[in-house]
């Protein structure tokens, strides 16, 4: 089981301060930065003609039914990504805005089981 914990910060925004890999982190930061009420991404996942969307630091890309997400500021040789399968990365989206964006809560814990993601909240 990997993880990344999210913390609500004061300023009402969420921030990634621990994690057990990489792969992992990138699913904190994104999530971090997407923020809420949870840019819906539902638009560009279908759309067969849009590759490649980025926020201000996240990187994402889509390839046959998987989306990869990195971190554009990544100088290494090769930049750490994360695969995810689309239905999982549909998935979590939902989950955020359920889970995360109508509560709010003080910490939020991602869980990596094999290409499956969880999300646990508490306050």
């Amino acid at each position: 089981m990997k993880y990344a914990i999210l913390q609500l910060q004061s300023y009402g925004y969420y921030r990634c301060l621990s994690f057990s890999d990489e792969e992992t982190a990138l699913m904190g930061d994104f999530l971090a930065e997407l923020g809420c009420p949870g840019t819906s991404l539902d638009e560009w996942v279908l759309d067969d003609e849009q590759d490649l969307t980025s926020g201000n630091s996240m990187v994402l890309e889509k390839e046959d039914s998987y989306i990869y997400i990195s971190d554009y500021y990544d100088q290494n040789a090769e930049p750490e990504k994360l695969r995810i399968a689309v239905k999982s990365f549909m998935q979590i989206l939902s989950d955020w805005k359920e889970k995360v964006c109508k509560v709010m809560p003080k910490e939020v814990t991602i869980i990596r089981n094999g290409d499956d993601f969880t999300l646990e909240t508490k306050d």
